[in-house]
């Protein structure tokens, strides 16, 4: 996906900031101290490894609906 046709979407379905969604965790971490925001890299990185955790059984339910579930285990 581009760039462009990637911030289209995140801006369509409503995410103020799309080009952040892209970010590395070092600019994140940078972007939240602009705005006064303390955020470790590694309370990112954190968050980053338990949303994948959590999204997980989406993932697997997804790959087996459209039939390559027995490629993702």
């Amino acid at each position: 996906m581009s760039r462009e046709v990637h911030v289209r979407f995140w801006e369509s379905v409503g995410v103020r900031f799309p080009r952040a969604t892209r970010l590395p965790l070092y600019r994140l971490e940078r972007q939240a101290a602009r705005s006064g925001v303390t955020l470790s890299r590694s309370t990112l990185a954190d968050w980053v490894g338990r949303t994948g955790v959590a999204l997980e059984p989406l993932w697997l339910r997804l790959a087996e609906l459209l039939g390559d579930g027995a490629a993702c285990r």
